[in-house]
């Protein structure tokens, strides 16, 4: 098997259509660095929903 790397996306519902949209928000070819941008974009849509 050969590690081609790691997107990172986002699935969003569109209530008016009744399917979803996918954003992908970064693509990475280590995985140390997976983690925190996750953190990092969930802390952001978090504060956005408040």
């Amino acid at each position: 098997m050969i590690y081609s790397g790691t997107d990172v996306q986002v699935y969003f519902l569109r209530p008016d259509k009744q399917k979803e949209d996918v954003l992908v928000l970064s693509s990475f070819f280590g995985t140390k660095k997976v983690d925190s941008f996750v953190a990092e974009v969930n802390s952001i849509l978090i504060k956005q929903t408040i």
